[in-house]
């Protein structure tokens, strides 16, 4: 039989008409899941996208998230979506969440692939939703390398501007071997 999984990747992540949280409008949001597979009193497993400064419809390029999936878990998995507006001098605002049921997932089979779009409701009744949210997501028996974490800035390129790509590397003679002797 197929290896039972062991981990969920979401990737290909997006949103759509992501509603001003700004004073000043716009939004900086970021994407948080919440794996809800874990048995009562056991901590859940959370992965949250990069911040996207002053973005509508964001889309998170190339960001491959990864939840653990618990053996023997709650089935058929369920996700909690939350959408955050990241702030820099006050704490960061939930714009609007969600939950997704993967029901026609068979969540026992590694290599299982799918995709979801929905709408986030508004925290508050009176909020505006998140139009459309979307992921795809992969069941994988093993861990993948994990990716470095993305750094966004709120206040534009580092100093010094964009930095350069290396210059070409020039041809020197091969660097002499280490001396070997007694370590101390």
């Amino acid at each position: 039989p197929p290896p039972e999984p062991v981990m969920i990747v979401l990737h290909d992540i997006m949103a759509k008409g992501v509603p001003d949280a700004d004073a000043a409008g716009g939004s900086d949001p970021y994407a948080r899941f919440t794996l809800l597979d874990a048995p009562a009193g056991e901590k859940k497993d959370v992965a949250y996208t990069s911040y996207i400064k002053n973005e509508m419809n964001p889309v998170w390029e190339g960001e491959r998230l990864q939840l653990k999936l618990y053996p023997g878990g709650e089935r058929p998995l369920r996700l909690q979506i939350q959408v955050w507006d990241k702030d820099m001098q006050t704490p960061d605002d939930m714009i609007a969440a969600g939950e997704v049921v993967l029901d026609d997932v068979d969540a026992k089979v590694a290599g299982v692939q799918g995709n979801r779009t929905l709408r986030l409701k508004g925290v508050d009744d009176d909020d505006e939703e998140v139009e459309e949210f979307g992921f795809s997501y992969t069941l994988l028996a093993e861990e993948e390398p994990k990716q470095a974490t993305k750094r966004s800035s709120l206040t534009g390129p580092p100093k010094g501007g964009v930095p350069k790509a290396p210059a070409t590397p020039k041809k020197t003679a091969p660097a002499a071997p280490a001396a070997k002797g007694k370590k101390k």
